[in-house]
């Protein structure tokens, strides 16, 4: 934990040379920061999910991965790999299995039960594309 807090500040540009009575308090990282960091430090392995609205899974899709499409949403950004979501509240194991069954990597019936094919899509919401 001293390591990640060193490192942090250190983004910040803290360190123990730093005049702490210029800093100002947006000057100092907050906790999202930390969980920021702690989160680029685990390794994901998920599939890039290229597109995925509201008509994307079937009914037994939506109730098959509940778990994960309730997951909280602690932010968006812009990553490597284009737009990112940082989400918690979801085992990483299900969210890996989540990416890769909507590329298509799980076997063709699970896929047909889960998946609407686009012709079944409704248009009911808004569509995430990447």
């Amino acid at each position: 934990m001293k390591l990640l807090l060193s490192t942090l500040y250190t983004k910040y540009g803290i360190t123990d040379h730093t005049d702490y009575n210029r800093l100002r308090s947006a000057d100092y990282p907050i906790m999202s920061d930390l969980y920021d960091l702690v989160d680029v430090d685990e390794e994901h392995d998920l599939a890039t999910i290229v597109e995925l609205n509201q008509g994307t899974l079937s009914v037994a899709g939506r109730s098959a991965w509940r778990d994960v499409l309730s997951a909280k949403v602690e932010g968006i950004f812009e990553g490597c790999y284009g737009t990112q979501i940082a989400v918690s509240g979801c085992d990483p194991q299900r969210l890996a299995d989540f990416s890769f069954m909507l590329a298509g990597h799980c076997n063709a019936e699970d896929y047909d039960t889960w998946v609407n094919k686009h012709d079944q899509e409704q248009d009911i919401g808004p569509v995430l594309s990447m």
